[in-house]
């Protein structure tokens, strides 16, 4: 016998929010079903947010960028979004390993931050954020 449907909805939306990390990636992203969030600049947002910088020193030296991307591949909402590099989505080689199907909900807000965090200018297309060196 398998539960109502409810009840599956509700205990998947329990499970979203005990997650800290997908907490934090629901309020900063948005599904786009062909949009894609390079890696390092999750990983550069996720550095600068303050989720990150309320951390103890201890929690932010175990939380780097390789445990980062360990908790998006476990996570059973993000798991199947995440692509390795040279990976291909909507028939398109990644360039860097991405999370597939988001995109940023406010990305002049994202920018802005990159900007101030790599001291760099910040390209904005469609899909992606590209960083180059500052002038």
């Amino acid at each position: 016998m398998k539960p109502p449907k409810e009840v599956i909805e509700c205990a998947n939306e329990y499970l979203k929010y005990s997650d800290d990390f997908y907490g934090w990636f629901c309020d900063k992203t948005t599904k786009e079903k062909h949009s894609t969030i390079p890696f390092k600049s999750l990983w550069n947002v996720f550095n600068c947010s303050e989720f990150y910088q309320n951390m103890t020193k201890a929690q932010k030296r175990k939380f780097n960028q390789k445990h980062l991307k360990c908790i998006v591949q476990e996570n059973m909402f993000l798991k199947n979004h995440f692509k390795e590099k040279s990976k291909y989505f909507n028939g398109i080689q990644l360039s860097s390993a991405s999370i597939v199907g988001y995109k940023y909900k406010n990305v002049m807000m994202m920018m802005m931050m990159m900007v101030i965090l790599m001291g760099s200018v910040v390209i904005y297309n469609q899909y992606t954020f590209r960083y180059a060196n500052s002038i």
